[in-house]
């Protein structure tokens, strides 16, 4: 199963994460990791090459997963990142033996 974790910081989208693999079908042919793969990398495309706003990614391939955190708090930031969540919530929706979403919501103090 595939685990997408989206942090929110006093309701603001500020950071994603991506582990596991899904299980739907073989490697090179399962279509919910192709799925996870494309809504990552167009967060980071969006984010980091079309507005120019600052990534940190990690990647872990040994463990499989991949983290991304960003500090950008402009409506353009979030309309990107709020719809790639969307998309991950969709997803989950439909593969939910595949796909599990957690939302983690943090206040600042």
């Amino acid at each position: 199963m595939t685990k997408v974790v989206i942090s929110r910081r006093n309701g603001l989208i500020y950071a994603l994460s991506v582990e596991g693999h899904s299980g739907y079908a073989p490697s090179g042919e399962d279509i919910v990791c192709a799925a996870v793969t494309t809504l990552v990398q167009a967060l980071h495309i969006g984010l980091s090459d079309v507005l120019g706003n600052p990534v940190d990614s990690c990647v872990d391939q040994e463990n499989t997963k991949i983290a991304l955190e960003w500090h950008g708090i402009s409506p353009e930031v979030q309309a990107i990142a709020a719809t790639i969540c969307e998309s991950f919530r969709a997803l989950a929706e439909t593969y939910p033996e595949n796909v599990q979403l957690v939302e983690v919501q943090e206040d600042a103090s």
